[in-house]
């Protein structure tokens, strides 16, 4: 019986990439993923809907509204936050993803992910120092919260230089101990509603989202369970370190 070499050129066609067998491959495994990071349905609406860029005015919204601001600070703070956390960065992933700087707004590789962390960071440093200009007139949680939202990406941004964990679980997962850290004795009074919102973030979104990425080839599990363990660590132990400094 004669048997074909497989051609290293087949390896980048749909048929390879969507065989059951290679369901599950990590983005940094040296295979092409594009085929998988294309896929359209449940996964790829999930991913995108819970895009990282995306949570920051939404959590300093829900944040802002649990304390009982005035319509027009909140307006304000989700406003900026939408601007700096939100429309900049992802202004600069299609530019860079226009000029051939990044293959694909998932970032599946990981030396790719360097250039996007420092605009995104830059742009959090100017949400930080808008939102922190204004903590009289609106409250040191937002300040606070507005912080990790800067910290967390430097953090993040030196992980990615020797391991490539995955932002979405570690920017979820982040949203859920924000509003956990919320509910702990000490920090503030907020009790059920952050709680159940955590709790819905944590046990519920979260495995949607490890679902979806996976789904996608966009990361193995370590790599999901890296970005979860990252961003739920770090925003707990920020919460109380920022709350003594403040």
């Amino acid at each position: 019986m004669h048997h074909k070499k497989l051609s290293t050129s087949c390896l980048t066609t749909p048929e390879y990439i969507k065989d059951k067998h290679l369901d599950r491959i990590s983005a940094d495994s040296g295979l092409p993923l594009t085929g998988r990071l294309q896929y359209r349905g449940p996964a790829r609406l999930i991913s995108d809907l819970m895009n990282p860029l995306f949570l920051p005015p939404l959590v300093l919204a829900i944040l802002s509204w649990e304390l009982g601001l005035p319509g027009s600070t909140i307006s304000w703070i989700t406003g900026l936050s939408l601007l700096f956390h939100t429309a900049i960065p992802l202004a600069v992933t299609f530019y860079l993803l226009k000029n051939g700087h990044i293959t694909s707004p998932d970032l599946p590789r990981r030396s790719a992910r360097t250039r996007l962390f420092g605009y995104s960071i830059a742009s959090c440093f100017i949400a930080f120092v808008g939102l922190g200009a204004t903590v009289p007139v609106t409250h040191p949680l937002i300040a606070m919260v507005a912080l990790i939202y800067l910290v967390n990406p430097v953090i993040g941004l030196l992980i990615n230089l020797k391991w490539k964990v995955s932002i979405h679980t570690a920017a979820l997962s982040s949203a859920g101990a924000i509003f956990l850290g919320l509910t702990l004795p000490g920090l503030t009074e907020f009790t059920a509603d952050t709680f159940i919102l955590s709790l819905t973030i944590l046990l519920l979104l979260l495995p949607l989202m490890i679902w979806s990425r996976y789904r996608l080839g966009a990361h193995s599990y370590a790599e999901l369970l890296g970005g979860i363990a990252s961003g739920f660590l770090l925003t707990i132990i920020e919460l109380y370190l920022f709350n003594i400094m403040w």
